[in-house]
């Protein structure tokens, strides 16, 4: 399943461009909506109280006669308003003096009526035990009407009150036209945004696309000659101007090598490999060099990397520069012995330094013995080949004119072959690092369990916790044969990181560390023992409370071990500890379940 960072640039732009447009948009239509129903509102709460005054006025002469009748006749002019439900003139007793209800009002218009009508109690409906003082000019948004209460003045005095219900059906057809409006403008923007974010994108996708495709031409056809097309002056094209230096650095030194590997023989196919490989080499060295920073642990393979090609640089040079010296010299039958010599330089074994000194006292006296020029300088140099005995087929090699120079020769070419082992050995630490890395860095999105493998992703950790491992903690493990369970591999990560991390801490990186992983049906064991100075009981009880630690202020959250609870729950397993000075032990009991047994319950989200 693709997610946002796994899909194309291209994409990635339309979506931020209409998610931002969109948001954007949305605000402004909803604070529109909100404002345009707020003023709706007030506008329709005002033209209540004016028809409620001019329903007063007219009701004046019929409340001071007291002539129902005519104050009946006067109100029924309402109907003109279709969205007048009920309206009520109340005498200054507060008794209902005239009454009008809308032709087709139900029983709906009027389930608010209070079981006593008289204005008090309609009054209450809104204000509990409201008495004649606190009647006052007032509206109120109640069960789907707007009701108005407006006070009847004649010459300064109160002689009634008019009460108005009126129907909601006008604002919430606002509602639904404001609505419209929003969505309609909200989708011809995004349509237009859309449009927009398509032809605009390309003025940062075309040069992404373009040198993609060429990395992959340079990647297929290995031909470091092609460059990338710079299109713009920003960090875009400076992207590519680094790129086509690297490729042109990487091409003069592939004709370099390759002008090195043609003046040497078909014999040298060894050596020419040994060549290939630094080449590879050297272009992960400049690779590498973006990320020297990553951790202390890349840069020590890194630097070994670096000493070796420089070894292998100078050898080369000074190779190229006597090779057609030597070979003009030598006759042919000691040229075979040159390359023979070199040969059994490649292949010997690292001896100690008190073998060495040894093997040099008996070398220098063999050669002195047959009357060897300048013995100690050849002994010294074949020492330093590798070559500690059975020198006697080279004998007369070494009586040849300028002997220690052709030896130097033949040291430089074998040398090659040692530096290569140890680029060898330094790649493959570094690959074993990022590969723990990226690992760890991953994100599953999924909210599915997978089979995962509980051991490889403890050495996963374990190797991100090298650098400090090494600093003074032993480590031993004991891993037993168990089967891959289904978990969500991530989360567990988390916890072992958690539990190495405390550990650690609490030995103050000085101790022994020692991890057990078995099977007790139905379940795996795994179990983190640490030699630091213990967890006392009071402690103990608390150690999963979440914000709970005991490191010092701005070194720990309290939350490590609340989340190592959580998860270790959500797998349905457990976790318990153990604790002594010089002991503690964390132990996790994971239940063994096929991914599609395994179901996560709303709880544990």
């Amino acid at each position: 399943m693709l997610t946002f960072r796994d899909i194309s640039i291209e994409n990635k732009f339309k979506i931020v461009i209409l998610f931002t447009s969109g948001t954007i948009l949305l605000l402004a239509s909803v604070a529109f909506v909100v404002s345009d129903l707020i003023t709706f509102r007030t506008t329709m709460t005002d033209d209540m109280f004016t028809l409620a005054d001019l329903v007063g006025i007219n009701s004046t002469a019929g409340l001071i006669f007291r002539n129902s009748r005519t104050t009946k006749e006067n109100i029924a002019a309402l109907k003109a308003n279709s969205h007048i439900t009920l309206a009520h003139i109340f005498s200054k007793k507060g008794k209902i003096f005239a009454s009008y209800f809308r032709e087709e009002a139900n029983s709906d218009s009027t389930h608010s009526e209070p079981s006593s009508l008289t204005l008090y109690n309609y009054y209450s409906l809104h204000k509990s035990n409201a008495t004649k003082k606190d009647i006052e000019d007032s509206y109120f948004f109640h069960e789907g009407y707007l009701k108005i209460f407006k006070k009847i003045f004649y010459k300064g005095k109160w002689v009634g009150t008019v009460f108005i219900q009126s129907d909601l059906d006008a604002l919430n057809a606002r509602l639904l036209w404001a609505g419209g409006i929003v969505i309609t403008i909200l989708l011809m923007s995004l349509g237009l945004a859309f449009i927009l974010a398509s032809r605009l994108q390309q003025f940062i996708t075309t040069p992404i696309y373009s040198l993609l495709n060429t990395m992959k031409t340079v990647s297929k056809d290995k031909n470091y000659s092609i460059r990338g097309k710079k299109q713009s002056n920003d960090e875009l094209g400076r992207l590519i101007e680094g790129f086509n230096e690297m490729l042109r650095q990487i091409e003069i030194r592939d004709k370099d090598l390759d002008q090195a590997n043609k003046n040497i023989s078909n014999a040298m196919e060894d050596l020419k490999t040994t060549q290939q490989e630094l080449v590879q080499s050297e272009k992960m060295a400049a690779l590498g060099q973006l990320v020297a920073g990553i951790a202390h642990e890349i840069n020590t393979p890194l630097g070994a990397i670096r000493a070796s090609i420089g070894n292998i640089k100078k050898g080369l040079t000074e190779s190229i520069e006597q090779l057609p010296i030597v070979f003009k010299r030598l006759p042919e039958e000691r040229q075979k012995d040159f390359f023979a010599l070199v040969t059994q330089a490649t292949r010997t074994t690292n001896i100690s330094s008190r073998e060495e000194r040894k093997a040099k006292r008996k070398l220098i006296a063999f050669l002195k013995e047959n009357e060897i020029e300048r013995a100690d300088s050849i002994g010294n140099t074949l020492i330093n080949m590798g070559v500690y005995e059975n020198i006697e087929p080279y004998m007369v090699l070494f009586q040849v004119e300028d002997a220690l120079s052709t030896l130097k020769v033949a040291h430089n070419i074998a040398r090659q072959q040692k530096n290569s082992n140890n680029i060898e050995l330094a790649i493959e630490k570094a690959s074993k690092i990022v590969f723990s890395l990226k690992s760890y860095a991953h994100v599953e999105h999924s909210h599915e369990m997978t089979e995962s493998n509980i051991v490889e992703n403890l050495e996963v950790v374990l190797t991100l916790y090298h650098n400090q491992i090494k600093q003074g903690i032993e480590v031993i493990k004991n891993y037993q044969q168990v089967p891959t369970i289904a978990c969500y591999p991530d989360e567990l990560n988390q916890v072992w990181v958690n539990l190495i991390h405390n550990a650690m801490h609490a030995m103050n990186n000085q101790g022994t560390l020692e991890i057990d992983v078995s099977q007790k049906e139905p379940h795996i064991v795994i179990k983190i023992i640490d030699s630091g100075h213990g967890i006392s009981d009071e402690v103990r009880n608390r150690i999963f409370e979440p914000f709970f630690t005991t490191k010092p202020r701005g070194e720990g959250s309290g939350l490590g071990l609340d989340i190592v609870k959580k998860v270790i729950t959500k797998h349905r397993g457990s976790i318990e500890v153990e604790s002594q000075p010089g002991r503690t032990v964390f132990t996790i009991l994971l239940p063994v379940i096929a991914p599609n047994k395994a179901v996560v319950s709303d709880n544990d989200t």
